[in-house]
């Protein structure tokens, strides 16, 4: 079945939508939500979520990446699924969030203060069409998908610190680029 055929499905409020996500794209959703979560029951319930919030939101959603649209429900229910769940806590599994964080924003900056988030994303978007492409799969993977940096590193046949080294060269470009934006002062 083909994607445009498959949100057909959603706007046609047929509940096969829901099967054919499942078996088109359930691997790949469970992926990234045990990812960040690296808990198969909770990436489970959460790959649950991003149906049923697919469900909600086609119509009057028309995703022209159906695959980028229900990974980035999926990442985004299985953050805040592992922000819930670490409250409080400093865990390994938050490093990454943590990482970006800093280079987004300023001590005790507020993520949505004078800027949209949309606008935001598009800046982040602009920066990486700039970088060459194995470093924004890298980037991607880190920040995007939590892949831990070791598991990155090896994929890419690369030593972990190099790994390392290109992604703080990386945050430290995007935090220039964000600056010469102005979203970054």
């Amino acid at each position: 079945m083909t994607t445009n055929e498959l949100i057909k499905l959603f706007f046609d409020r047929n509940e096969r939508a829901i099967e054919e996500t499942q078996k088109q794209y359930g691997d790949y959703c469970f992926t990234v939500a045990n990812n960040i979560l690296c808990n198969e029951q909770d990436a489970e319930e959460c790959v649950n979520d991003t149906y049923l919030r697919l469900w909600n939101s086609i119509p009057p959603a028309q995703p022209k990446n159906f695959t980028a649209y229900i990974a980035k429900i999926a990442r985004n229910l299985s953050v805040n699924m592992l922000k819930a769940r670490k409250a409080g806590k400093r865990d390994a599994q938050i490093v990454a969030f943590d990482e970006l964080e800093a280079t987004l924003f300023a001590p005790g900056d507020e993520i949505a203060e004078g800027v949209a988030l949309s606008e935001l994303q598009a800046a982040i978007n602009r920066f990486l069409h700039t970088c060459p492409e194995r470093d924004r799969a890298l980037f991607i993977r880190r920040y995007f998908f939590c892949e831990r940096t070791e598991y990155i590193a090896e994929k890419f046949s690369i030593s972990y610190a190099n790994a390392t080294k290109i992604l703080a060269r990386m945050r430290e470009k995007l935090k220039e680029h964000l600056r010469k934006e102005g979203y970054y002062l």
